[in-house]
């Protein structure tokens, strides 16, 4: 597989699709990192995961919250750890939601800190709010958080 180019002498500032390919490389080629991630509630039997993958400043995550039969929610905000730091506050990012009873998907939004995704928000047919222990469904065994973004690094 050839190198790919790198940022910003071999690709002219303003050749907005040559730099999203090579990012779209970089991202494929691999480099990805795993991280455990914190998290607000207790884990118990469930599992948590993350990868990322640093280009430059650029921040590219993914994390997976999967309820175990003795996990339980926080009883404040859903807050997960990031990677690394980030530069800046109040960045959306998606979150997918997932009911394995159901089975029910549910898409959100979450909001970067400088450490971390908080204030979780999830909208259903019925209630818009963030993320509690009976909303947008009562969370149980095998139901999944899934949080993927990209982010500016300090």
């Amino acid at each position: 597989m050839p190198r790919p180019k790198q940022f910003p002498e071999e690709v002219p500032v303003g050749d907005l699709e040559g730099r999203v390919a090579i990012l779209e490389g970089i991202i494929q080629a691999g480099n990805w990192q795993i991280y455990t991630p914190t998290w607000s509630g207790t884990l118990g039997n469930g599992a948590l995961s993350g990868s990322f993958v640093k280009i430059g400043k650029l921040v590219v995550f993914e994390l997976r919250l999967t309820w175990g039969t003795s996990t339980t929610h926080p009883a404040s905000l859903q807050s997960f750890g990031l990677p690394t730091s980030s530069s800046h506050t109040g960045w959306a990012v998606p979150v997918q939601i997932r009911d394995d009873s159901g089975p029910q998907e549910y898409s959100g939004t979450g909001r970067i800190s400088s450490t971390g995704v908080v204030a979780i928000a999830v909208q259903t047919a019925t209630n818009n709010g963030r993320i509690s222990d009976a909303h947008p469904f009562t969370w149980a065994d095998a139901d999944t958080i899934r949080i993927t973004g990209l982010y500016e690094t300090v």
